[in-house]
This record gives C-alpha cells, structure tokens and sequence, in this order.
C-alpha cells in the first residue's frame, strides 16, 4: 500500500478502531508494520537509511498513532537528538 492510501487507512479507522480491544487489533498491527513499509518505500528513494518505528500505543491505544523517523547518524532513539515525528 502506498503513503497516500496508509494514511488515509489510518485516517478512517482510528476512532472506529480505538473502541475496540487493542491486543491482535488490525489496524495497530497495521500502524506497526505496513504503515511503517509505505514510509520505508518512500525514504528508499532518497537512498536513505533511516530508523523507522511506529505505534498504535503500548498495551492499550495512545491518543494519537505515531511515527518516528531517525537518523542514525543523528540519533537512534526518541529520547535524545533531532527527529521528525
């Protein structure tokens, strides 16, 4: 699936999704996975080498899904250095 159509899947689902159970959830399996292989995709192009991790939350829904994207030149964890999130 393409960045565009990850995205959207997200979009559409998140507040349908977070009212459900969160253990073996599709769309959190799929925050943690496919979405992260749409951005790899991507940042492929620029011959890059980032560090990519996404979350739905840990053990129970966050507010919002995120997605990290490091430099490991830079830094390889949220706790320190510069990093788009």
């Amino acid at each position: 699936m393409n960045l565009r159509d990850s995205l959207k899947k997200i979009l559409m689902e998140w507040n349908e999704e977070k009212k459900k159970p969160f253990k073996n959830n599709i769309l959190a399996e799929f925050i943690r996975h496919d979405f992260v292989n749409s951005v790899k995709i991507v940042t492929e192009k620029n011959k890059s080498n980032y560090l990519l991790k996404a979350s739905p939350g840990a053990g129970n829904w966050a507010n919002i899904p995120w997605l990290s994207i490091l430099d490991p030149r830079i830094t390889t964890t949220t706790q320190e250095g510069i990093y788009p999130v």
